[in-house]
């Protein structure tokens, strides 16, 4: 080694010029003519540009070697540059982490630039949408959005360039087989080096069996209720803790009550005070041991009637 100078040195905790006049083997401490740094010097020295990665007190380093010639072209040395490649590396191996759940994961997930334009489509985006990365990369997600809802995607994109949070939300999109499906969507900004933002990622699940269970579960709840209403006897739901979580029509036409009125533990205040507390207690042992039962009391309605009903 005849020269060895450079800033970089001192990252590695050298001082410049302390390996002059040493061998290479002695600088690496080996005796491995055939140890990469080593061949890659005696590469160069032939003739050959050469590269190798070395770690050096934590610090990873790439390090090209070229041949060194004199005017006439002969090669009279080689000469080597070291290159801090540590937050290289750091990044790299980060973006390949996230490349592999992206795609893994059955979720979509694309990218786009702040003008809407497509960048990066995974697997998970081509299974839920039908649509290839050939398809999408370079293109718009308008396709995926019903006719006459395009200018969602223009507001979300304004938000993203006004820094505004979006939280996750529900939206329809349509598959390339023209199915409508339901989907949640995450959207978050994805910033440069110096904190500006520069594109998007979206995260996108499908939530369509759930949405047609809550669909479901509406119109179930709503059909129950006009059967409550129109049935000739008064209906109420009673919880285990005592509580009415439910009075049809005929309840509150019965005790005049309003449904906030008669909901929680409202619905005992119309109880004759004398019957009130085996009512409740008729209630509380049925729904704790799922048998039927029979109790007679006494409504008292607004105007001072009492009616006497059977509960069952």
């Amino acid at each position: 080694i005849t020269a060895c100078f450079g800033a970089g040195l001192r990252k590695i905790g050298l001082a410049p010029d302390a390996s002059v006049g040493i061998t290479l083997y002695d600088q690496f401490q080996t005796t491995d003519a055939d140890f990469p740094p080593i061949q890659a010097h005696l590469d160069a020295l032939e003739g050959r540009s050469a590269r190798y990665e070395h770690t050096v007190s934590g610090q990873n380093h790439r390090v090209y070697i070229e041949p060194l010639r004199d005017q006439s072209q002969e090669i009279i040395g080689c000469i080597g540059i070291a290159c801090d490649i540590t937050d290289i590396q750091k990044a790299e191996n980060e973006r390949t982490h996230l490349s592999a759940i992206a795609a893994s994961t059955s979720h979509a997930i694309f990218s786009a630039t702040l003008d809407g334009t497509i960048m990066t489509w995974n697997s998970g985006a081509e299974i839920l949408t039908g649509y290839s990365a050939e398809d999408m990369i370079g293109g718009s997600s308008v396709l995926l959005i019903p006719p006459g809802f395009e200018y969602r995607e223009r507001e979300l994109l304004a938000q993203i360039n006004a820094e505004e949070h979006i939280d996750p939300f529900d939206a329809i999109w349509i598959r390339k087989d023209g199915v409508h499906i339901w989907v949640m969507v995450t959207v978050a900004p994805i910033r440069n080096g110096s904190g500006e933002t520069s594109a998007v990622s979206v995260i996108a699940h499908d939530i369509t069996r759930r949405r047609q269970y809550v669909e479901t579960l509406q119109e179930s709840e709503m059909l129950f209720r006009q059967i409550a209403d129109t049935a000739p006897a008064t209906i109420w739901i009673i919880d285990s803790d005592g509580f009415c979580t439910f009075i049809s029509q005929n309840w509150l036409e019965l005790t005049g009550q309003t449904p906030q009125d008669g909901l929680g533990a409202g619905w005992l205040n119309v109880i004759h005070p004398e019957d009130r507390s085996l009512a409740r207690q008729n209630c509380l042992r049925a729904t704790a041991t799922y048998e039927h039962f029979q109790s007679e009391y006494r409504i008292c309605r607004p105007d001072g009637e009492q009616r006497w009903v059977l509960d069952v």
